[in-house]
């Protein structure tokens, strides 16, 4: 168990904070790296489990490679192995098992692919048992993530025939598929990408060798929102981000400002800080279905400040590290009046509880619950949070970071 609480300076102090190297795109650059190892090169990428689980998995060529609960890794590297052709064993563990991909498995079965499953077909364990896939036409469910339909585009370029792929269901996160054709198309690759589907053809070489720096995380700046809207208090310079970034989740800065964050460039860097609450005649209505992992601190400064919305398109999250729709409306449920309607993928904050006991939060060891979490101790609430180990697998420096502005961190009992 970890105690959280906040100590911040006397006035209105400026402090500077390093966000962590995003992990989606460093994650799409190692695969791209892994088809093209003589004309792409990476001088800079994430420090976080999954994206270093990732990079040593790319490796190997046969044994065992173990994937953890980095979901996203494991997805990207079962298109890369089953298109390759590459006899290895995949594995995940925990909410790593749990976690859906048969839509993956399935489209890839339609091009060809095979696996042996120790257990449950289209789930981990399992073995890749084709040679290298020719491509073709494939169908790919994007309703749960739009992580499969990356996979895929990613590692088309290898398939002889490239890959067709038509979407099935609607849409979720639209702008991760964007990030990967802006990379892809950044790097001389040729594909189309639609409303229904996408197609890549078939691509032994890069036109021109690259070299890739990995920029700051967007998605990250959630967090530093969180604390700015939830304290009230000071401001925060961001250096390294990328105004014009193919992350989608620089949204970010348009959903907070619904909460009273301000921002604005410097150079090189982006100052945020927050103005006083807004008043609002009733629930603030946001839909997340294109950003749905920023609703998570979106949400628990808004119920933590007495704010009440209801936030729609979170139909995804029951299916991430954890079931965090769930865990939302449980931890949640200790500040406000939350109601959670998972068939339709909503959330409702009500009327704010007010008391001074300390927080139980239970982070389900999901890196974003368990930050999102320590958070609240910015609106002066002593957080009593499961774990913060889990935080290395998307922002490992985030202790360092946050005690420079006042929360301190201490085991008990």
């Amino acid at each position: 168990m970890i105690e959280v609480s906040f100590h911040p300076e006397e006035g209105e102090a400026t402090y500077s904070l390093q966000l962590p190297i995003s992990k989606s795109i460093s994650n799409r650059v190692l695969i791209l790296q892994a088809l093209y190892p003589q004309h792409l090169q990476i001088d800079r990428h994430s420090e976080s489990t999954d994206t270093e689980i990732l990079k040593k998995a790319l490796q190997k060529t046969d044994g065992t490679v173990d994937f953890g609960m980095a979901g996203t890794s494991v997805r990207f590297y079962l298109a890369y192995a089953t298109i390759k052709g590459i006899p290895i064993r995949i594995d995940a563990s925990g909410r790593g098992r749990e976690r859906p991909v048969q839509a993956l498995f399935q489209a890839l079965r339609m091009l060809g692919g095979s696996w042996h499953f120790e257990g449950e077909e289209d789930h981990f364990p399992c073995r890749v048992k084709n040679g290298s896939l020719a491509g073709g036409d494939t169908l790919i469910d994007t309703s749960l993530s739009s992580q499969f339909a990356t996979a895929l585009m990613l590692s088309a370029p290898l398939c002889p025939h490239g890959i067709r792929a038509e979407f099935k269901g609607k849409r979720s996160s639209k702008p991760y598929l964007e990030l990967t054709r802006k990379l892809m198309e950044e790097l001389g690759l040729s594909l189309e990408l639609a409303e229904d589907g996408f197609s890549v053809p078939h691509q032994l070489s890069l036109p021109v060798n690259r070299s890739v720096s990995v920029e700051r995380d967007w998605s990250s700046v959630a967090f530093v929102a969180q604390h700015l809207v939830t304290s009230g208090r000071g401001a925060i310079r961001l250096e390294g981000l990328q105004a014009d970034s193919p992350q989608g989740d620089r949204q970010v800065l348009d959903y907070f400002g619904q909460l009273g964050l301000v921002g604005r460039i410097e150079g090189q860097a982006h100052l945020l800080r927050s103005v006083e609450k807004r008043s609002h005649p009733g629930p603030l209505r946001l839909d997340f279905s294109d950003c749905p992992d920023l609703s998570m601190s979106w949400a628990t400064a808004a119920a933590a400040m007495g704010i009440e919305a209801e936030l729609s398109g979170l139909h995804t999250l029951p299916g991430k590290e954890s079931d965090r729709l769930a865990a939302l409306g449980e931890g949640l449920g200790q500040l406000a009046n939350v109601v959670v309607l998972p068939a339709e993928g909503v959330l409702k904050i009500g009327k704010q509880k007010k008391n001074d006991d300390p927080v139980i939060w239970d982070s389900h060891n999901d890196h974003r619950l368990a930050m999102c979490g320590a958070l609240i101790a910015g609106c002066g609430r002593t957080v009593h949070l499961s774990e913060l180990d889990s935080v290395t697998k998307s922002f490992p420096d985030f202790i360092a970071q946050f005690e420079r502005v006042g929360y301190r961190f201490k085991s008990c009992g």
